[in-house]
């Protein structure tokens, strides 16, 4: 009886030596595999993260530039009405003079006419540039006839505007196409002012007596083929920042007249 007892009994000793430490080390494996990632897919992960920050940041970064290029132009807009205002004001003509000035322009499509005027100078002995600096500055040169038109000489200082990479200036509705034209708003890119500093190129119109309708005005359109900024400039000289949103398929602006 006690013999058939210990023969059914098995072999319970414990694993010694190398075994023990194979199967400890399984156990580790096995306990490291239940707790996190592998290195490899640590890897893995943080090379994903990487890609998809770099990609919403060249997205945001592109909106930025886009909401900037607006604000830039819309800037350099109320620059040159400024300038207007002031150096007409300093060269008037005289009862004896009788020549006309012309109004002070900015033309987009001429990189170096979007710059900043120098205007601060004074030119005794009328060579063009300052009596002290020598440096050249804005001046006008009266008609020699009286009654006739005389001449700006511009004077830049700055940087000229720049557009992001993929953005252009859109001449005419077929260069904004498929984005539409903003109701009343011409295309343009040059923007002229008066002494008073009220646009003297602005659209042709019939005109109206109604105070609640709006008459054309002057619009300059920038785009890059599926977005669109653009910058409003009424016939008093006002600016307005019109933005394209692509979900309504509307322009948006009127709230930030200024």
């Amino acid at each position: 009886m006690t013999a058939s007892l210990k023969s059914a009994t098995p072999n319970l000793c414990p694993v010694t030596g190398r075994g023990a430490a194979l199967a400890g080390r399984k156990r580790r494996h096995a306990r490291g595999a239940e707790a996190g990632f592998s290195l490899t897919e640590l890897v893995i992960v943080v090379a994903l993260i990487i890609i998809v920050a770099g990609l919403a940041f060249r997205i945001l970064s592109g909106r930025d530039d886009s909401v900037r290029l607006g604000q830039d132009v819309t800037r350099r807009i109320r620059e040159r009405r400024a300038a207007a205002i002031q150096l007409n004001q300093q060269r008037s003509a005289s009862q004896l003079e009788q020549f006309v000035q012309p109004p002070i322009t900015i033309d987009f499509a001429t990189a170096e006419s979007t710059r900043s005027l120098w205007l601060e100078g004074t030119d005794a002995d009328d060579d063009g540039n300052d009596d002290i600096s020598g440096r050249p500055f804005t001046r006008f040169i009266p008609a020699g006839a009286p009654g006739a038109t005389g001449t700006w000489v511009y004077a830049y200082q700055g940087s000229a505007l720049q557009l992001p990479t993929g953005w252009r200036l859109a001449v005419t509705a077929a260069d904004l196409d498929p984005i539409p034209l903003i109701p009343l708003g011409t295309p343009a890119t040059t923007v002229s002012f008066t002494r008073e500093g009220t646009v003297a190129n602005n659209p042709a119109t019939a005109g109206t007596t109604d105070p609640n309708q709006q008459t054309s005005f002057l619009a300059i359109y920038l785009t890059n083929g599926s977005d669109a900024q653009a910058v409003a400039v009424h016939a008093t000289g006002l600016t307005e920042f019109w933005r394209w949103d692509s979900a309504a398929g509307a322009w948006r602006g009127f709230g930030d007249r200024n």
